[in-house]
């Protein structure tokens, strides 16, 4: 402790005295924590309370103490399979209610969403960026995608007399085509997928260019340097052979 004694002076340029006073030279109180004995961790997991520290008082008594912390639960995303497009370095926006809490900015998050572009899921890691009312944004830093497997199908249809055919098709379909109406909803309407062999047109055998679903009825389209007439596949046309490869 160390005395101090405070002067002043009076309007009239008299000196006045208050009197002296003690002030402590040290911080009366501090606490020092060391390895705790025992470190116990609520149910939920919100508070931490580390016992058997060392806690020094004022009065120069050491004893052995504990002191609480108090954490936040991990950010969790709770609304798998929202659609949007995640790519490395865009933005996706969400709700708060997309998660079990409020994010903060520059927190990080683990998703798994829906592409918009093609249907597929992927699992991505986001930052928080901010934060507008029940809106926050998060900037894609790494994304995979994590779509079913996929299995290519070599197929190959024949009937004698009529035509004999081979191409490919890509689905998440381990199992073997059996008809051709089985597989039709892998082809767009109106497009040309590659396929070859032979196809009888009229009454001349013609090269086969490719497999086209028009009105959701596949064709085959012949090719000899000009469109021919095109043969049709009935729903119920069987698959010789179907290929199947895991990709």
């Amino acid at each position: 402790m160390a005395k101090f004694e405070l002067k002043g002076k009076y309007t009239d340029g008299t000196d006045w005295t208050a009197g002296t006073f003690d002030v402590p030279t040290s911080l009366p109180n501090y606490v020092s924590f060391e390895k705790p004995t025992t470190v116990d961790v609520s149910m939920d997991g919100s508070e931490v309370t580390y016992s058997g520290v060392a806690e020094f008082e004022s009065g120069g008594a050491i004893e052995s103490g504990e002191y609480h912390e108090v954490k936040e639960s991990p950010l969790l995303f709770i609304s798998m399979g929202l659609t949007g497009n995640a790519s490395t370095g865009n933005y996706f926006n969400f709700s708060t209610a997309n998660f079990n809490r409020t994010p903060h900015i520059r927190e990080k998050c683990f998703f798994i969403t829906r592409q918009s572009v093609d249907n597929s899921v992927v699992a991505w890691t986001g930052m928080c960026t901010e934060i507008a009312g029940s809106t926050v944004r998060f900037q894609c830093l790494i994304v995979q995608n994590i779509s079913g497997q996929k299995y290519q199908h070599n197929i190959c249809m024949k009937t004698d007399g009529a035509y004999a055919i081979s191409f490919q098709v890509v689905s998440d379909v381990a199992s073997k085509y059996i008809t051709i109406s089985q597989l039709k909803d892998l082809f767009s309407e109106l497009i040309d997928y590659p396929a070859s062999g032979l196809v009888l047109v009229g009454t001349a055998y013609k090269n086969v260019w490719s497999i086209k679903k028009v009105t959701n009825i596949m064709y085959i389209q012949p090719w000899e340097g000009a469109a021919s007439a095109a043969y049709t596949l009935a729903n119920t046309a069987r698959i010789t052979q179907d290929t199947v490869v895991k990709l």
